[in-house]
């Protein structure tokens, strides 16, 4: 397992238009969760769907994916980040990579108005 710097992970959101994209779809079919990111015919990330992938210098370490969901408390329409999946590859250090990406995504949830992250268990 590499010994993986957080102050070296670097944690960008990733669509079909960003450079890394085929790195990033082949670290996720290889993690098992491609299904999960409900790609169209065409190969398009939904617009409800953000991914972020974590690099290592140019590897991709990890990803997670979430969808913005409405949820409704109290009469009151919300919005929620739910995860859909997170992946880590084995030659990271599982718990460091995922912490950052659970708190990346933590900030790009709130950037989009969103009240909370669940988990998709939630």
């Amino acid at each position: 397992m590499r010994s993986v710097f957080m102050s070296s992970l670097r944690i960008e959101a990733i669509d079909n238009y960003h450079p890394s994209w085929p790195s990033v779809m082949e670290t996720v079919g290889q993690l098992g969760f491609l299904e999960e990111l409900n790609l169209d015919s065409e190969g398009w990330l939904p617009a409800r769907q953000v991914l972020l992938a974590g690099f290592f210098q140019t590897q991709v370490a990890g990803f997670i994916c979430f969808s913005i969901v409405p949820k409704i408390q109290h009469g009151a329409v919300g919005l929620m980040a739910q995860v859909e999946s997170i992946g880590v590859r084995s030659d990271y250090a599982y718990d460091a990579v995922e912490r950052e990406l659970l708190h990346a995504a933590e900030q790009r949830s709130r950037g989009l108005k969103c009240q909370a992250v669940i988990s998709k268990a939630a």
